[in-house]
């Protein structure tokens, strides 16, 4: 019989061992003091800086894009956004770039075998998204979403010269603007697929107008069936309703009833160019059969694919209404500042728009807005003066654009045909809810996009397919490639108001209550459905949840602070600064500090992404020398060497901007996402100061020198050589790695109660870290440029 001893190491072992099984395995360090990490890297042309050229020849014997791609994997830790040759894939962590609260309404390999797994399983693909219950306004004075299927776009046009065999032909987006698609006889015609089933198809001109005569036929076929490869195997003929084009004898639209066997479709064979990477969608084709004179259409007028004359309906649209209403803040005689629930506006949001006084002083007043400033309750400039100056006692009423978003009610579709034709829409049983079809209701913003090509729908996370059929697309791709995580972007992106600023409507059906963007409640469920997920892949093996937090402070509020532990990786882009002050900025040592450690305490990797002051730092509004680069780059590892918590944070060099990749830096002054002091160097090889990081200065020696004294954080209560921190604005206790930040000088003058300059400190087993800064960034002496600063520390 085992003794107690005994007993006590095995279980010891076996904790051990468990507790090793379940944790992210880090490759070694490719630099002695720290770990160095990409974002979204790859794609990188040959260099062309002679230098660079050099420099690569004398490690791989050849200086190409292939080259750079090596250099990544071999002189960088982590990957986030995959780009990595896959090659390379064993010498670097890899996380690749997901959007699971987001499923863009596109064509794509994708959405393909998502919507494939649905119809093999029974499961409506529909049911993966959210809808409208009712026509909804959103507080937005423009779409954006103008290359998608919501405004017409968003399809895949070809012609063919045969349309029912070979499917031999070319994209309408000829790279010479003066080509034409000519209608003929010989059984071509023209493509058109989109993502969804649609019933109206607009010709915005012909080149030349077509004449049937009396024989002549236009004809427009579906595939009515399909292979068990989702091939189509027999095409049927579309009921035309709607022609106001005669047959394409001139411009106009034509509308007919979707038929309900219209099939999902994927175009193979022989020059199969419309499902060229293997992507399906709804499929039509059209002939003139027996023409006299064939209609031809141009191809764009720019070589642009998206600008050639065929669009499809615009469901997505703006409407002038007056639904934007709330207290006025203050006024005086020429503006006056509204409540806009602390939502950002850009400059001139507003301009153009009317504004109305609708009680309170000021009563019936109304006056034209001449201009509006930027930020969260704007002021709005208005003409002519007041008569009668509003206070905090009026009501205002503007009115101007808004981006109405269609809603679907299945009672309309009395049929159940899946589609509100021309007689159940000219009866409508709810007549707030307007949509054709269910996927027109899909919530979305339509607004505000990062891309014209897409529309950020938000999926039905509650919905256990849609998490399944996500598992099941990604793991195996993952598996093979050796990807080890992922990096889903914008993860508190999901049902909040600064994404969906409901006016008008806003209800879902998949989830009661509401609105979107108003209703904390189906946001904080629609969050933890999103939660689910993640969970759902870290118990399938998947090693690094991450997200990007940005700047945010993730301790500070309840709705952040669940995500730390759900994710075990946060990416911090714009997180230092080369001019960081030390005290009093967001971003700032004393505040950074205690975060970046308690997320690491937490079990929580960081990826620290130093970008350059875009407010006039070192590199002096982008004119910058080589010395100014590299001391605002000195300045950034400082700084990191100061919040480094070993084998828990990597970090970033990087210019001003977000845009990331493997481009070619350039000397241009006016262009700040690859400025540089020299033009033809791979960034990721330019940013980063490869050389001064192969000096050793060990790790952190976790300790502050006799008569030195621990730099007292800011935002929360407690010191550098404490292990937890108490949160100023609720109390929480946060557990923290003590980091051990002393001040090497401090000025007697202060700010706020802290110096107003200092010199901090942390020692490392082989060196010491300082860095000079005042108490904020914009602190800096007057009689010191900030260059004159970084270089006297």
């Amino acid at each position: 019989m085992l003794n107690n001893k005994i007993k006590f190491i095995i279980i010891l072992i076996i904790i051990v061992s468990f507790s090793l099984s379940l944790a992210q395995t880090l490759l070694p360090s490719k630099y002695p003091s720290l770990r160095l990490g990409l974002v979204m890297p790859g794609g990188s042309p040959d260099p062309t800086d002679l230098e660079t050229i050099n420099f690569l020849k004398t490690l791989y014997g050849s200086a190409t894009k292939d080259e750079v791609a090596r250099f990544e994997a071999d002189y960088f830790d982590i990957s986030a956004g995959d780009g990595i040759n896959k090659i390379f894939r064993d010498k670097i962590i890899t996380l690749t770039y997901v959007y699971f609260q987001i499923l863009f309404n596109s064509i794509s390999t994708m959405n393909t075998s998502l919507m494939k797994m649905a119809l093999s399983r029974g499961w409506d693909f529909e049911d993966f998204f959210l809808h409208f219950k009712e026509d909804t306004y959103l507080d937005a004075n423009s779409v954006t979403t103008d290359l998608t299927i919501f405004v017409g776009k968003g399809t895949r046009i070809i012609f063919t010269y045969n349309s029912s065999t070979n499917h031999i032909g070319g994209w309408l987006n000829a790279s010479n603007p003066q080509d034409v698609f000519s209608f003929s006889n010989n059984g071509g015609g023209l493509w058109i697929m989109a993502p969804e089933r649609f019933d109206e198809i607009n010709f915005e001109s012909l080149s030349v107008n077509g004449q049937p005569g009396q024989n002549g036929r236009l004809v427009i076929e579906y595939p009515s069936e399909v292979d068990h490869n989702f091939s189509p195997t027999n095409w049927k003929t579309l009921n035309i309703v709607e022609d106001t084009t005669n047959q394409l004898r001139q411009a106009g639209k034509i509308r007919w009833f979707p038929p309900s066997d219209w099939k999902f479709s994927i175009i193979r064979g022989n020059g199969a160019l419309i499902s060229h990477d293997g992507a399906g969608g709804y499929v039509i084709r059209i002939k003139t059969l027996n023409y006299q004179i064939y209609p031809k259409i141009s191809s764009s007028p720019d070589g642009h694919y998206n600008n050639i004359p065929i669009r499809l309906k615009k469901i997505v649209d703006l409407l002038t209404t007056n639904l934007r209403v709330g207290n006025v803040i203050g006024a005086n005689t020429t503006s006056i500042r509204i409540n806009n629930r602390s939502y950002y506006r850009g400059r001139d949001y507003y301009k153009d728009m009317t504004i109305e006084i609708i009680s309170g002083r000021g009563q019936g007043q109304v006056r034209k807005v001449i201009s509006s400033e930027t930020g969260s309750d704007p002021l709005l400039y208005i003409s002519p003066s007041w008569d009668i100056v509003p206070n905090t006692t009026s009501i205002y009423r503007i009115t101007g654009p808004t981006v109405r978003i269609l809603g679907w009610d299945p009672a309309n579709d009395r049929n159940g045909d899946g589609y509100v034709d021309d007689d159940e829409f000219a009866n409508l049983v709810n007549p707030k809810a307007t949509a054709r079809f269910r996927w027109e209701s899909r919530v979305k913003k339509g607004t505000e996009e990062w891309s014209s090509a897409n529309a950020s729908c938000r999926p039905n996370l509650w919905n256990p397919n849609y998490r399944q059929a996500l598992l099941d697309y990604y793991l195996p791709i993952w598996r093979a490639e050796k990807i080890r995580g992922y990096d889903n972007d914008d993860a508190p992106a999901l049902l909040n108001y600064s994404h969906f600023p409901v006016l008008l409507g806003g209800r879902i059906w998949e989830k009661e209550g509401g609105p979107v963007g108003l209703d904390s409640q189906l946001n904080l469920s629609y969050r933890d459905a999103f939660f689910d997920i993640h969970r759902a892949f870290k118990e399938s093996g998947v090693e690094f949840i991450g997200t990007n937090i940005a700047n945010t402070n993730y301790w500070e509020w309840d709705f952040h602070r669940a995500y730390i532990g759900v994710f075990n990786f946060f990416r911090q882009e714009d997180t230092t600064w080369d001019t960081m002050g030390y005290a009093g900025d967001g971003l700032s040592v004393a505040r950074k500090a205690w975060q970046i450690s308690g997320y690491a305490k937490a079990g929580v990797y960081s990826l620290i992404q130093g970008q350059k002051n875009r407010f006039g730092g070192v590199i002096n509004d982008l004119k910058g020398t080589k010395e100014a680069w590299e001391w605002a780059t000195v300045a950034q590892l400082a700084q990191y060497y100061l919040l480094n918590i070993p084998d828990k944070t990597f970090f970033q060099f990087w210019n001003c901007t977000f845009w990331y990749g493997s481009w070619l830096t350039s000397q241009s002054e006016n262009s700040c996402w690859d400025a540089y002091y020299k033009s033809g160097v791979p960034k990721n090889i330019a940013y980063p100061p490869h050389l001064m990081l192969r000096v050793d200065i060990g790790q952190p020696a976790n300790r502050i020198p006799p008569g030195y004294e621990a730099i007292q954080y800011v935002g929360a209560v407690g010191r550098s050589n404490d292990d937890f921190v108490i949160l100023t604005s609720n109390n929480l206790k946060i557990d923290v790695y003590p980091t051990y930040i002393y001040y090497l000088w401090k000025s007697t003058s202060t700010w706020s109660g802290l110096p107003f300059e200092s010199v901090l400190a942390r020692e490392y087993t082989k060196g010491l870290v300082i860095y000079r800064a005042p108490f904020a960034s914009w602190l800096f002496p007057a009689n010191m440029t900030r260059l004159d600063y970084i270089s006297s520390s």
